[in-house]
């Protein structure tokens, strides 16, 4: 590239306002997507005293945390009835207070919740439901359908271009997009299971039928903006150069970008499992006009 479209690239990315920084913000999902327990909101209102449902509820309905542990099931002698606790606890368990499940199969604990204080009551924990196995075939099935109708929004694109309305051919331009994973929480065959997608793989089409490089570029990097200070962008960025229109002096272009999702699953708090499936989205960066710069000399009197 010579010194002078290397001047004229530095300038053109100033003047764009090419200080800009990716945009940070990710579709994810709650920060409590990756822990074990999981919380949900049951209504809020004033409870005149601590009564509670068989199932462990208060009658007037507050918030309260969910969570599923290793139980264990006790008999009270003294005063004849099931009393359970979260291991560890020292007493003589009866009931099987521990799920034991087949290798093919997924452990779920027993279900346990915290109704969170309010005004007028204290913080109560109730033993909601015993525990349970759950086929890991059947749920790997249920949670492949679940991604495959996963809202993944689709993921912005640019071409950073500056505010000049023309792109130069033989300027190296950045290509990014701020596409990043997002977690999704879904309740299958009565667990708790976490969808997610993680942007994998990352095609453009530049739209260029005449430079030798081609039009279109792979990568697994989303690409980030160049600021100020930097090394020009060359080759080694995410982006593209036109370097021939075909004997035209300039050419319209439309520059879009292909990403492909990959899915995995995990069931509370277990570990993330692939889902052999994929999700495509497709982004516009927009239509630019790219023209040749000429170069000549002229008498300065």
């Amino acid at each position: 590239m010579s010194v002078y479209l290397r001047a004229c690239l530095a300038w053109l990315l100033a003047l764009g306002g090419a200080l800009a920084t990716e945009d940070d913000a990710s579709h994810s999902g709650s920060a409590d997507a990756d822990r074990g327990a999981f919380e949900v909101e049951v209504g809020r209102g004033a409870s005149s005293g601590p009564t509670t449902t068989a199932r462990g509820e208060p009658t007037n309905s507050r918030s309260g945390s969910y969570f599923r542990s290793p139980t264990l099931s006790c008999w009270d002698t003294t005063n004849a009835s099931l009393i359970r606790y979260l291991t560890p606890a020292t007493c003589d368990p009866v009931g099987g207070g521990f799920v034991t499940c087949p290798v093919d199969a997924i452990t779920l604990y027993p279900l346990w919740v915290l109704w969170h204080a309010t005004e007028h009551l204290p913080s109560v924990l109730a033993y909601l439901a015993d525990g349970s196995c759950i086929q890991e075939a059947a749920v790997r099935d249920e949670a492949a359908r679940a991604f495959a109708t996963l809202d993944v929004p689709t993921p912005s694109a640019t071409l950073q271009s500056g505010s000049w309305p023309t792109l130069l051919v033989g300027l190296w331009y950045p290509a990014y997009t701020n596409a990043a994973p997002i977690v999704q929480r879904a309740t299958l065959l009565g667990a708790a299971v976490w969808i997610r997608a993680i942007p994998a793989k990352f095609d453009w089409d530049f739209d260029d039928s005449y430079s030798p490089g081609g039009s279109a570029l792979a990568t697994t990097e989303p690409g980030r903006p160049w600021v100020s200070g930097e090394p020009l962008p060359d080759s080694s960025w995410p982006g593209h150069a036109w370097v021939a229109l075909g004997g035209r002096g300039w050419a319209e272009v439309t520059v879009t970008l292909r990403t492909t999702w990959r899915g995995q699953y995990r069931v509370e708090g277990g570990a993330w499992i692939d889902i052999p499936d994929e999700i495509v989205t497709v982004s516009q960066a927009g239509t630019f006009i790219v023209a040749e710069a000429h170069v000549r000399l002229i008498d300065d009197k």
